[in-house]
């Protein structure tokens, strides 16, 4: 179940009706961007087709054909809709982080960035598209390293977290992930472990497990909270403060990091996140529902479009552009929480059942327990060579012999020095 913030204005949407409302564009590194299918022609099946086609090229859906302008979104902010109340991230923090958070602000007209207006049209392009049969998520289940994973993907389409919640950036487009992790076999192998994608973190930040006492459980439905207008997941209803490190001045923090011996250099700035639950939810028992669809390494769209789904504003830093799909990154390699969903969570080494863990820490004894006897027997080896080593008096009157040594003479009996 998802429980999102008061004020949140994108839920999962279809992305068959995205798509079908998107116009696609290709670029490359010498043209300008062009269209190669205009919007309300495409479809889900053609973008598959398209994507292979033109695989050696980037593309890009495009959602909202054209921003409102001013006296539009000024229209817009006015119509009634529930508001986030309390958004003064900057009312605690120094005077350091506010002339460097303004630094940041300017920076979005020199970098690539979504236009002024973008979010005012997806929204009402978004409603339009509403459907009463519920939110989908796309459905993917793994078998790896003894679990049984069971993705669930999002589609969102706009990520509005700065325009809206004053935080990092905005992008047309947002996919995120929950996956619960059961564990023993059999045909009822029992929940384990829950994780929920988070910004750029992995690891084991990302999960709890399913008797967390901070893991709250309607049922045997997991609740997850997404943040307002970024969408991440968090287990526990609340407030935020996320440190993002700005990317201009990461060199120089470094240098500074290593001159105060590892002390923090203090260019991070903190925004909020804001995932308070107390918003419109989705799922069991709920006004809106689930409508699952599975998707897997032959679904065509999955594999064939490696594309991203929104504007590609070309933004350096990669904040304001929008995502690929749940199966690649936005340079075209395969995601880790696709390709290793236990790496992605953490899990890796996690055996699934108290049983495995105990049969992998008795495997794990014997192979030290056999090491050791290696060891023991190289070490009485060695032993007995040095002991070897060692004069010993010989038994006639003939000069001393050493045994199993061929080291030289020693300097006392060398010709020439006195006995």
């Amino acid at each position: 179940m998802l429980r999102f913030t008061e004020g949140e204005l994108f839920l999962p949407t279809s992305v068959e009706r995205y798509v079908e409302r998107c116009s696609l564009w290709a670029g490359g590194p010498r043209r300008s961007p062009a269209p190669l299918v205009a919007a309300d022609r495409l479809t889900i099946d053609r973008l598959g087709e398209l994507g292979e086609r033109f695989r050696d090229r980037p593309l890009y859906l495009r959602f909202v054909q054209q921003p409102l302008q001013r006296a539009e979104v000024r229209a817009w902010r006015r119509e009634t809709r529930p508001r986030l109340r309390g958004t003064a991230r900057l009312a605690a923090v120094g005077v350091l982080a506010r002339l460097v958070d303004l630094a940041l602000r300017l920076s979005l007209l020199v970098r690539g960035r979504v236009p002024r207006g973008l979010v005012a049209a997806a929204e009402r392009r978004a409603a339009v598209d509403g459907s009463p049969a519920g939110c989908p998520y796309y459905g993917r289940v793994v078998r790896d390293g003894g679990y049984t994973v069971c993705q669930y993907w999002f589609f969102y389409p706009f990520n509005d977290w700065r325009s809206t919640f004053h935080g990092v950036n905005d992008h047309e487009a947002d996919w995120e992930l929950v996956a619960v992790y059961l564990a023993g076999t059999g045909d009822s192998p029992s929940p384990a472990w829950v994780a929920a994608s988070s910004h750029d973190h992995d690891g084991a930040v990302l999960r709890r497990r399913w008797d967390d006492p901070g893991l709250h459980r309607e049922g045997d439905h997991p609740v997850v909270f997404p943040g307002a207008g970024s969408h991440s997941g968090a287990f526990v209803p609340g407030d935020y403060v996320v440190s993002v490190e700005v990317p201009a001045l990461r060199r120089a923090g470094a240098a500074l990091r290593r001159r105060r011996a590892g002390r923090p250099p203090g260019f991070a700035l903190p925004f909020v996140d804001y995932a308070r639950g107390d918003g419109p939810a989705v799922g069991p028992g709920q006004a809106r529902a689930w409508r699952p669809e599975r998707i897997d390494d032959a679904t065509p769209w999955v594999v064939g479009f490696r594309g991203l789904w929104g504007l590609d504003t070309r933004d350096a830093f990669g904040g304001e552009r929008a995502p690929a799909d749940p199966r690649y990154e936005r340079s075209g390699e395969v995601r880790r929480s696709w390709a290793d969903p236990l790496g992605w969570a953490g899990l890796a080494t996690v055996a699934p059942t108290a049983g495995e863990e105990h049969a992998a820490l008795r495997a794990r004894l014997g192979e030290l327990t056999d090491r050791l006897r290696v060891l023991d027997a190289a070490t009485a080896d060695e032993r007995a060579a040095l002991r070897g080593c060692v004069r010993r008096p010989a038994p006639s009157a003939r000069a001393p012999t050493r045994t199993g040594c061929s080291r030289s003479a020693s300097p006392s009996s060398a010709p020439g020095r006195p006995g």
